[in-house]
C-alpha cells in the first residue's frame, strides 16, 4: 500500500513539473534560439564568402551551437524555476528579519563565494603573475563580500548612494597610497579601456548619466579614418555597436580612438614571432604558438605575411604615449546611411570647420611597439 501511494505521488509530481515546465521550456528555447542564431548567421556568411574554413571545422561550430542553445535554455529554466525563487525568498527572509549580523553574515558568505566560483576570476589570477593566485581571488573575493554587505545594509538603513559613493571613494584613494604596485595595476585595469563593442559604456551613460563628468577619458580600440574590415567603410568594434559608439563619441568626454590605420602598421612578422620565442618562458611560447596560427590564417585570408595586433596597441599607448602619434581631428559615427553604416567619419583636413571630438592615432614607432611586447612577455620570467 505504502509503495503503491508513493508511485502514485511521484508520478503526480512528475507531471506537475512537466506540465509547469514545458511552457516554460518553449519560451526558453526561443530566448536561447533569439540570442544565438544572429552570431551564427553572421559566422556562416563570413564562412561562405570571405573566411572560408574546412567542413570539418564548419561541422564542429555548428554542434558546437547547437549545444550552447540547448545549455542556455535548461539554465535559464533551472535558474527561473529554482534559483531566482530560492534568490527571492531568502532575499524576503533576511530583510523580514532585521537581524544585522544575521544580513551581514549571509551577504558576505553569498559574495564570497560566488566570486570564488567565478572562472573568470581564475583566467585573470593566472594572467598576473605577479601576485599569487590565491591571494589574488581571495583579495577580490573578500572585497565583492564586503560591498555586498554594504550593499544590504544601505536598502536596510535607507542611506543614501551619493554619500556612500563618497565615502568608499575616498576609502579607496586613501588605500591606494599604500598597497602594492602590482595591486593598484590591477584594480584599476577595467577602468577606461575598451577592446570591443562600446555597448556597456553607452548603456551605463543612458542609465545613470551622472557617471558621465567623472570618465576622465575613453580610450578605445576601434574605426578607422581609411578602410573599414568588415565592410568597405566599416570596423567590427563600430559596426557590432554603432548606436553604442555615437553615444560615447557624442558624450564630451575626451576620446583617444586607436583604428586600424595603426594597428595594420604593426604586423607580427615570422621573425617577430622567432624573436619573442627566444625569451623561453611560457608566455612567450603562448605568444608563439598563438601568432604562429594567426598569421597562417591572415597569409589565407588577406595574403598578409604577419597579422595585424588591433588591441595591443591601445595598451601600448596607455603604457608609453609616446610610441603613438595621435591627431585630433571631428569624429561622426554613420547611423544612418546603408552602405557607410558604422563608419568612423573622421575630418582629417579639418574640412567641415567642426571642434576636434576625438584624439585618433595615425602613426606608430612599431619598434618600440614591440620592445613594449618583448618587456610584457620578460616581466613573466621575473615573478
Amino acid at each position: 500500500m505504502f509503495c503503491t501511494l508513493r508511485k502514485y505521488f511521484l508520478e503526480r509530481s512528475v507531471d506537475i513539473i512537466l506540465k509547469a515546465s514545458i511552457p516554460k521550456l518553449r519560451e526558453k528555447l526561443l530566448e536561447a534560439l533569439q540570442a544565438v542564431l544572429p552570431i551564427v548567421a553572421i559566422v556562416l556568411v563570413l564562412c561562405f564568402s570571405i573566411a572560408p574554413v574546412s567542413p570539418s571545422i564548419l561541422l564542429c561550430f555548428l554542434l558546437g551551437a547547437a549545444m550552447i542553445i540547448v545549455g542556455i535554455m535548461f539554465f535559464t529554466l533551472g535558474a527561473e524555476m529554482s534559483m531566482s525563487p530560492m534568490g527571492e525568498r531568502v532575499g524576503a527572509m533576511l530583510t523580514k528579519s532585521r537581524s544585522v549580523p544575521l544580513i551581514i553574515g549571509v551577504g558576505f558568505l553569498l559574495g564570497f563565494l560566488i566570486t570564488i566560483s567565478e572562472p573568470d576570476l581564475q583566467v585573470l589570477a593566472n594572467q598576473v603573475p605577479s601576485i599569487p593566485n590565491m591571494t589574488l581571488i581571495l583579495s577580490v573575493a573578500a572585497g565583492v563580500g564586503l560591498f555586498l554587505v554594504v550593499a544590504f545594509l544601505r536598502m536596510l538603513l535607507s542611506i543614501a548612494l551619493p554619500k556612500l559613493l563618497v565615502v568608499f571613494y575616498g576609502l579607496i584613494f586613501v588605500l591606494a597610497a599604500f598597497v602594492p604596485k602590482e595591486f593598484l595595476s590591477v584594480a584599476f585595469d577595467s577602468g577606461g579601456v575598451t577592446t570591443g563593442p562600446m555597448t556597456n559604456l553607452a548603456m551605463a551613460m543612458r542609465m545613470e548619466p551622472a557617471i558621465i563628468p567623472k570618465i576622465k577619458q575613453i580610450v578605445l580600440m576601434g574605426g578607422a579614418y581609411t578602410n573599414g574590415n568588415v565592410t568597405p567603410a566599416a570596423e567590427f568594434n563600430i559596426i557590432a555597436d554603432a548606436d553604442a559608439a555615437y553615444v560615447c563619441f557624442t558624450s564630451g568626454r575626451p576620446i583617444t580612438m586607436m583604428g586600424l590605420d595603426v594597428t595594420r602598421k604593426v604586423l607580427c612578422y615570422p621573425e617577430i614571432v622567432d624573436r619573442m620565442e627566444k625569451i623561453g618562458n611560457k608566455a612567450s611560447k603562448l605568444f608563439a604558438d598563438l601568432m604562429r596560427f594567426f598569421c597562417k590564417t591572415q597569409k589565407e585570408v588577406f595574403g598578409w605575411e604577419g597579422g595585424p595586433l588591433h588591441d595591443p596597441v591601445t595598451i601600448a599607448w596607455l603604457i608609453d604615449p609616446s610610441v603613438v602619434t595621435l591627431k585630433p581631428m571631428h569624429v561622426d559615427i554613420d547611423i544612418r546611411s546603408v552602405q557607410s553604416y558604422g563608419r568612423t567619419n573622421c575630418d582629417f583636413f579639418g574640412y567641415g570647420g567642426q571642434e576636434p571630438t576625438a584624439n585618433v592615432a595615425i602613426d606608430i614607432d612599431a619598434a618600440k611597439f614591440w620592445d613594449i611586447v618583448e618587456a610584457g612577455l620578460r616581466r613573466y620570467s621575473e615573478a
